[in-house]
């Protein structure tokens, strides 16, 4: 029996929450029909990037709403939201570089004046860079976290 696409998706989502050391991630689907019903709900949220997901025929974007997270993750992933950000753009626009050095910047946020929380996304994301800088990886659809081609190391293990 063919199971639905979006059956598909949902059960590699909840994979994914693993590889991101996320609590809830939603595909862009979601993310558009609770911003129009209930916006407030998002407050806590990010995008995570896209997926191409097997057997899909375009990328999909992901969101980590993290409003249930531990407090102290919760505000760790507010305060750098915005650094975040410029390292997805950085990403989608081609340069690496900029895009590791933002989420590396994530990495460090607050570990001089407090614990600084594992955020498992960002570094998976900084693994990511490191082997598309290193392996020469062409630079168009950057925005795509291609992770079922990475091997059994991704995300670093803890």
């Amino acid at each position: 029996a063919m199971v639905g696409t979006a059956v598909n998706v949902a059960c590699l989502l909840e994979g994914l929450t693993k590889t991101y050391g996320t609590k809830i991630l939603i595909s862009e689907q979601v993310y558009a029909e609770v911003n129009e019903k209930r916006p407030s709900l998002l407050y806590d949220s990010r995008k995570i990037g896209c997926i191409q997901f097997p057997h899909v025929h375009a990328p999909i974007a992901i969101y980590d709403i993290f409003c249930t997270d531990d407090p102290v993750l919760r505000n760790y992933k507010q305060e750098t939201l915005t650094t975040w950000h410029q390292g997805l753009n950085a990403h989608k626009s081609g340069n690496l570089s900029l895009a590791g050095s933002r989420f590396s910047e994530c990495l460090m946020h607050g570990k001089s004046t407090r614990e600084n929380p594992l955020d498992k996304a960002v570094a998976a994301k900084v693994m990511l860079l490191s082997q598309r800088m290193t392996s020469g990886q062409p630079t168009n659809n950057n925005e795509i976290d291609n992770i079922w081609q990475v091997n059994n190391t991704f995300p670093p293990r803890q």
